[in-house]
């Protein structure tokens, strides 16, 4: 399997020049040319396939490919010296690989020596809504602790998430689970987090819109896909709340661990907070402010 070819289509389809990618990664640009034909560090590989949030398939299972690459050989039930003799590198090169060290090159050719079939695996472009009938719950995406800890620590502890799932990180004071509705039960408490299912965006944002203006919660901080073109948006939302349009793509946290990165841009619906709170917010969370055209203070 060529990796480097693979990184450089996925880099080039995402937007980036080698310069602006290299800068993604903090490295100098000749480190990613380097990369792209093949030349390189492990290490730099996987940041690169963490970026671009591409994976291998038709390998094994495992959260990363050093892992992925260990599963299977142990399937196979080879030896660190026969993977090496089959591979046609030495055996502390395949320990080096499988721990996530060792040479592109040398990734290369023990993939093709016990996976001959692997392939990259597009993003899996969920819906984020909380399907209980899937058995590993691959809708399920949950907002990243680091996250909710900076929205804590400029707005407060959450007192309700209209949004719930049992595994979530976030540590609210009321969690409406299924088969409980969001939608249709009251709010209550100061602050409310809505991490919505991204299936019914437009649905939930009128929602959390009627629960401020209602007076149910005094402040919502809703996270959802940029959909500023919505009329919901337009009409009602953009006139009584703060929005912060977030820099980069934010990597979502699923039932295992770490999932793959949002495959659009996010942004933060705030209604009710002040503007001392939005710059203390922006400072920890890069994004780009888009203020209310009426005093988010006040309830319409």
């Amino acid at each position: 399997m060529t990796l480097h070819i693979l990184i450089a289509k996925a880099r080039s389809e995402a937007g980036y020049s080698q310069s602006e990618f290299a800068r993604k990664l903090a490295v100098p640009r000749l480190s990613v040319v380097r990369l792209e034909r093949g030349i390189g560090s492990m290490r730099l590989l996987l940041m690169a396939m963490g970026e671009l949030s591409v994976r291998v398939a038709n390998v094994a299972q495992g959260r990363s490919l050093p892992e992925q690459l260990q599963n299977r050989r142990r399937k196979l039930l080879w030896s660190v010296k026969e993977t090496a003799a089959r591979a046609g590198i030495a055996p502390r090169t395949v320990t080096a690989v499988e721990h996530g060290d060792g040479s592109i090159a040398s990734a290369c050719k023990l993939i093709s020596a016990i996976a001959p079939n692997a392939r990259t695996e597009k993003p899996v472009r969920s819906s984020w809504s909380f399907d209980r009938s899937s058995l590993d719950e691959r809708d399920a995406r949950f907002t990243p602790k680091w996250f909710l800890n900076e929205v804590e620590a400029v707005f407060g502890k959450i007192d309700i998430d209209p949004c719930g799932h049992a595994d979530a990180p976030i540590l609210a004071a009321r969690k409406i689970i299924p088969p409980q509705c969001g939608i249709s039960s009251e709010w209550s408490g100061k602050l409310a987090f809505v991490n919505p299912p991204f299936s019914s965006v437009v649905k939930w944002m009128n929602r959390a819109a009627s629960a401020w203006e209602n007076g149910e919660v005094e402040r919502v901080i809703m996270l959802v896909p940029v959909r500023t073109d919505s009329p919901t948006y337009q009409n009602r939302v953009s006139h009584h709340a703060h929005t912060l349009l977030l820099a980069g793509r934010l990597r979502f946290d699923g039932p295992g661990g770490p999932a793959w990165k949002a495959p659009f841009g996010l942004m933060l619906i705030v209604w009710g907070a002040d503007e001392a709170s939005i710059s203390d917010f922006v400072k920890r969370v890069p994004a780009v402010r888009i203020g209310p055209s009426v005093d988010s203070g006040n309830h319409a």
